[in-house]
């Protein structure tokens, strides 16, 4: 279950706390959303409305947010925090300054806003991400766009699913709970339809190449291009420049996938992530790389496959799956179990980035909780 985010969006102020030993903060909650965050005391009061911004978020350097040394210290970028023993994700400004805020970014108009209202673009409010994993950070000339016959892997925060999602698709049903594997995302994929195995990172295809049996007349144009024309030995290929393409190569899948797809006329892109030295600082603490499957994506009827069939592909394929943490586990209403369940050991450290669930009876419903800890020891 994947959907852009609105990192910035109109909410509507539900909880105000004490904070012990505190007289100036709170934390508030908000109707809309799960996501707690500490305010001023005295700023707002339970009903009033407000806009929220993530973490993740990147506010513009306007003068409204110059004005806070808070934000100005963090590069405007907003980050989890620890004060008196709370966690605080967010950052929220009262409504009645919205209209400053739309001025400085430029907007002359901004219509009606109600509750739930995305203001991510009105405010130019832009997403952090950390940089995918390259030799070369420069986008080779050869990549093309993600492929669109292909979900991307980004899953929502069980914090950011709205009140009416979550009780239709999520309370009270089964998932199949995993640990987040902290290393970089990445797709392999054989299309039937066009006889192309390629390889993705999390925003691009960095490799495409066709059928080993159609594959001489690659061969042939590459040795006469090499023959007639000058390469240009600063812009290597994609392949030769990532770790998307290198890595499965590793395991076979060049060959393996094809030949997979072929003896069961199937197109499948298999979506996992890939860890080791040079990736997220090893956090993972793995030598060389490796790569772990989370997901397989239906080519041909669009949906992900069941977990256990999942499994059964990457025995076949000589892969592992992510370590499982639960193969049961019904959401109940308090998602803070859930939070706390994102806590624990990784696939080899300490402390796991957190967790991804996927409902067992409809893999397309799924969700991931980022381990607190996790993002307070990396500063995030």
């Amino acid at each position: 279950m994947s959907e852009e985010r609105k990192l910035a969006s109109v909410v509507t102020i539900k909880n105000i706390t004490p904070i012990e030993g505190a007289d100036r903060i709170v934390l508030a909650s908000m109707e809309e959303n799960s996501w707690r965050c500490i305010v001023g005391a005295g700023t707002y009061t339970p009903g009033d409305q407000a806009v929220y911004f993530e973490i993740d978020s990147i506010l513009p350097q306007i003068p409204y947010f110059q004005e806070n040394k808070y934000l100005v210290e963090r590069k405007f970028r907003i980050k989890t925090l620890k004060m008196r023993g709370v966690i605080s994700q967010g950052y929220i400004v009262p409504m009645q300054d919205t209209g400053r805020i739309f001025r400085e970014c430029g907007q002359e108009s901004w219509g009606m806003l109600h509750s739930g209202s995305d203001v991510t673009a009105l405010m130019k409010v832009t997403k952090w991400e950390e940089p995918e994993a390259s030799v070369n950070m420069n986008r080779p000339k050869d990549a093309k766009p993600f492929p669109n016959f292909i979900q991307k892997t980004d899953q929502i925060r069980i914090q950011s699913i709205e009140k009416e999602l979550f009780l239709h698709k999520i309370l009270g049903k089964k998932f199949l709970i995993t640990v987040k594997v902290d290393g970089t995302s990445a797709s392999v994929f054989w299309n039937a339809r066009t006889k192309e195995y390629g390889c993705c990172s999390r925003n691009l295809q960095v490799y495409s190449g066709m059928d080993k049996a159609q594959n001489w007349l690659s061969k042939l144009r590459q040795w006469f291009a090499g023959h007639f024309f000058k390469q240009n030995p600063a812009e290597p290929s994609v392949s030769e420049l990532t770790i998307y393409s290198t890595v499965p190569k590793q395991y076979g899948l060049d060959e393996k996938l094809p030949q997979f797809c072929r003896e069961r006329n199937r197109s499948l892109a298999l979506q996992g992530e890939i860890i080791g030295e040079g990736i997220q600082s090893n956090r993972e603490k793995v030598k060389g790389k490796e790569f772990l499957i989370f997901d397989i994506w239906d080519i041909d009827h669009q949906q992900y496959l069941p977990p256990e069939e999942v499994q059964d592909i990457c025995g076949v394929l000589g892969l592992k799956y992510v370590p499982v943490v639960q193969e049961e586990y019904i959401v109940g209403e308090n998602i803070d179990e859930l939070v706390a369940l994102a806590d624990g050991p990784g696939y080899n450290n300490d402390c796991r980035e957190g967790i991804v669930a996927k409902r067992r009876d409809d893999p397309n419903v799924s969700f991931k909780v980022i381990s607190n800890q996790y993002l307070l020891k990396h500063g995030l």
